[in-house]
């Protein structure tokens, strides 16, 4: 439920999906009740149009399916799915997300062109057009820049080195 597939599909109610074009929708995840619902709601509006992802599948599957679309949709408000976020954007994609999430913040703080879910009313004729080719280069390298294997242990070290000194701060207490 914390995905809000029923928001975004209000918000899509505006949008002239094309014939050609299909809605992927991960959904092996999480409450297979809610699961089947979102199924459900999104089938009996766009029929074959959608196609859920009910099942895990190997990463390299994953990616073929995501290959050969151009958008993504992310309706949550809390901090969620941003390997899947990364993934889409080294794949090209014009992605959407709520503004609440803390990681449309970091990414839009750190130069990464998205749009938000405000946005797909406004851009409701384009939002499958693929984002321009300079965005696409530019978010490419910064997503190489901020998520590095280097980057990583920086981090996790630096998060390590505060819990430490946190509880050595505690204990003197």
């Amino acid at each position: 439920p914390s995905n809000n597939h029923l928001d975004v599909l209000k918000i899509l109610e505006g949008v002239n999906i094309n014939p050609d074009e299909k809605i992927i929708a991960p959904l092996s995840y999480g409450n297979r009740k809610y699961a089947e619902k979102v199924e459900e709601i999104f089938d009996k509006k766009y029929g074959g149009k959608f196609i859920p992802l009910k099942e895990y599948m190997s990463i390299q599957d994953y990616t073929n399916i995501l290959e050969g679309a151009n958008t993504c949709i992310m309706g949550h408000k809390r901090q969620q799915g941003m390997g899947n976020i990364i993934m889409m954007l080294r794949l090209r994609y014009i992605v959407y997300m709520n503004e609440e999430s803390p990681a449309y913040s970091f990414l839009k703080k750190n130069g990464i062109k998205l749009f938000s879910l405000k946005d797909i009313e406004r851009m409701k004729d384009e939002i499958t057009k693929p984002l321009e080719h300079h965005y696409i280069i530019e978010n490419i390298r910064i997503i190489k820049n901020l998520f590095n294997a280097n980057k990583n242990r920086q981090r996790t070290k630096k998060i390590i080195d505060e819990m430490i000194n946190k509880k050595l701060t505690h204990a003197k207490s």
